[in-house]
């Protein structure tokens, strides 16, 4: 059995790049639902789908080739699912893209990520989550003797050392974000949970109880921590804040050691 070990990041995005990655990501919805909507819903392969509507897709919604491929993949994998629940496909509400090696790329030269847009390719710094005890936190969970050996294998601090040290070397700031509630905090209206037993976290998913948003957990963590890091600089300090007590995130940059002789 595979464990996918996952490490939650953020882009560091100038006002122009959220805009064009916003687009993206409306257009890649849109496109979703009118592959759904002008497609026999007995076509569940995506190669079938490609050769139906990968032209109109792109001029319809300006994606780049692989995107529209990416939207022909999505559409079908849905339809297989929808099929053996027996139920109709729901409408993609966007907010999301599916990307892979081709329009996803990392420079190890300046620790950067080359994404693909409707506008072409943005390079973004990236800011990477605290891993410090993250082997504790991982080991309460409910895992085999074959998970916990895997994941106490990996080399947390190692890891984090190689990214201080190429980023040093390129100038580029590394921003360590304390994982604390990042994962119990909707990201879009700050609320946690007002009974701190319970969490609006369930597994994958989370489902905000006070402004309703829900999607995927990882996600959800991962705009928290996006979040964070853009306010490291902020001069009352990092903090991001909900109406509930106890509901409170803050970040910190954690300087490099820089060793002489």
């Amino acid at each position: 059995m595979n464990q996918p070990l996952t490490i939650s990041c953020r882009l560091k995005v100038s006002d122009s790049q959220a805009a064009k990655l916003d687009a993206t990501l409306e257009a890649f919805g849109q496109a979703l639902n009118w592959v759904n909507q002008k497609t026999p819903d007995k076509i569940v392969n995506g190669v079938k789908l490609q050769s139906l509507c990968y032209y109109e897709i792109r001029a319809c919604f300006g994606l780049s080739s692989n995107l529209a491929q990416q939207v022909c993949r999505r559409g079908a994998a849905s339809r297989k699912i929808a099929k053996q629940k027996h139920r109709p496909v729901k409408a993609f509400k966007g907010g999301f893209v599916t990307y892979d090696a081709r329009i996803f790329s990392f420079w190890e030269k300046d620790w950067t990520v080359l994404l693909s847009s409707v506008d072409g390719r943005e390079r973004f710094d990236l800011a990477t989550e605290n891993l410090t005890g993250i082997r504790e936190r991982t080991n309460q969970q409910p895992r085999s003797k074959a998970e916990r050996r895997r994941s106490n294998s990996w080399a947390f601090y190692q890891l984090r050392r190689f990214i201080t040290y190429k980023a040093l070397r390129s100038g580029v700031k590394v921003v360590l974000v304390d994982p604390r509630y990042t994962s119990q905090t909707c990201h879009r209206c700050l609320h946690i949970h007002p009974d701190s037993d319970k969490s609006y976290r369930s597994g994958k998913q989370f489902r905000c109880g006070h402004c309703g948003w829900q999607g995927d957990a990882d996600f959800n963590g991962a705009k928290n921590i996006a979040a964070m890091g853009a306010l490291v600089n902020r001069p009352r300090g990092p903090w991001l804040s909900c109406q509930i007590t106890g509901g409170l995130l803050k970040a910190r940059v954690v300087p490099p050691r820089v060793g002489v002789g």
